[in-house]
Parts: structure tokens; C-alpha cells; sequence
């Protein structure tokens, strides 16, 4: 009986290893801690309350059709209030970022 000749693999095998996407200097950033509070349901309750009523739209500079950050306009560690919607603003993330930095600088100049 004959035998069927039969080829070995010519196929390596395929790399998967997926790099990281750097953006900037986004490596060189620690991870923001997060506090429990942000995973709680009154949270993402009140958070989604404040983005449909943004409509998508920035509340800082008013772009439109936009991914909405929901904002504390007191900050919590200043004593802002967690769930009062007096207290939220939906911002896009250039104006969440820009606001945040102003805090920040704010915070820092006050234990200078």
C-alpha cells in the first residue's frame, strides 16, 4: 500500500503580542486613584440624569455630539457635594481637563 506524501508546515507561527499605544507624554503619567464612590449605583444614577441632560453637548464651551464627563463643579476633596445636581457640570474633556488643572493649581497654590 502506498503512502500519501505529506508536506510539513510552511506557516510560522503568527506574533499576537499587541504594543501599548502611547500618546504624549501618557507613559509618563501614574494612574488617578479613583474613589469607591464612582462605581456606586446613586453615582452612575445621577451621572447619566446629568449627561441626557446635557444632550451630548459641552456646558463649558458648547460643542456638540461630544463624549460628556461629568464634573464636580466644588470638587470633593474641596467639600463639593457628591450627588447634588447643583453641584455637576457635563463637560468635554478638553474643558474637564482644563477645569481640573485650574483646581489643581489652585489647591497647590494655597499650601505654597
Amino acid at each position: 500500500m502506498a503512502r500519501i506524501p505529506v508536506m510539513k508546515p510552511s506557516l510560522r507561527t503568527a506574533r499576537t503580542f499587541i504594543a501599548p499605544i502611547v500618546r504624549g507624554d501618557a507613559a509618563a503619567r501614574s494612574v488617578k486613584p479613583t474613589l469607591d464612590f464612582y462605581g456606586s449605583a446613586a453615582w452612575k444614577k445621577v451621572r447619566l440624569e446629568v449627561q441626557r441632560a446635557c444632550g451630548r453637548t459641552c456646558q463649558g464651551c458648547g460643542k456638540a455630539d461630544t463624549r460628556i464627563y461629568v464634573d464636580h463643579i466644588v470638587e470633593l476633596r474641596d467639600g463639593g457635594a457628591p450627588l447634588d445636581r447643583g453641584n455637576l457640570i457635563g463637560l468635554c474633556a478638553v474643558c474637564h481637563g482644563k477645569k481640573t488643572a485650574r483646581e489643581r493649581a489652585k489647591r497647590e497654590a494655597q499650601h505654597a
